[in-house]
């Protein structure tokens, strides 16, 4: 947790400024090596770490992700975490940290935690084509 006290700097503290702090005194400016599966090929793509108490913490533009529920499904399956890793076993714990907003409550989300989490409206058209693909071709 090297940088300092980074974390309470105004412009970290306020999630309009995320963008600007990407190559500031508050990101280590890492950048990737030549990606030759990326166009142009060979672009290189910057690494956004950020410094300070909480690391990329200080970085994270305020989105909150809950993650993949295949993802914790697998991890309780395959390392031996047990049930309350399933996404079932952490679907309350997400819930009871969601407090959705009226008229944006969703299947599964909570409504009386601290953090009020918006869904992205409206949806993009490019995320709904792509969504439409899969589901053409097969996949959910």
């Amino acid at each position: 947790e090297a940088g300092g006290e980074m974390q309470n700097a105004a412009r970290v503290r306020d999630p309009r400024c995320a963008w600007g702090l990407v190559g500031s005194e508050a990101d280590w400016g890492f950048r990737s090596t030549g990606q030759p599966q990326l166009l142009p090929e060979g672009r290189v793509v910057d690494l956004e770490r950020g410094k300070g108490l909480g690391g990329s913490s200080c970085l994270n533009y305020s989105m909150w992700v809950r993650g993949a529920p295949q993802d914790f499904d697998r991890w309780s399956r395959e390392f031996g975490c047990g049930e309350e890793w399933s996404y079932a076993g952490v679907l309350p714990h997400f819930k009871a940290i969601e407090r959705m907003l009226p008229g944006e409550q969703l299947p599964g989300r909570g409504d009386a935690g601290e953090l009020s989490p918006r869904p992205l409206w409206p949806p993009l058209p490019e995320v709904e084509a792509l969504k439409e693909s899969f589901r053409q071709n097969g996949s959910e």
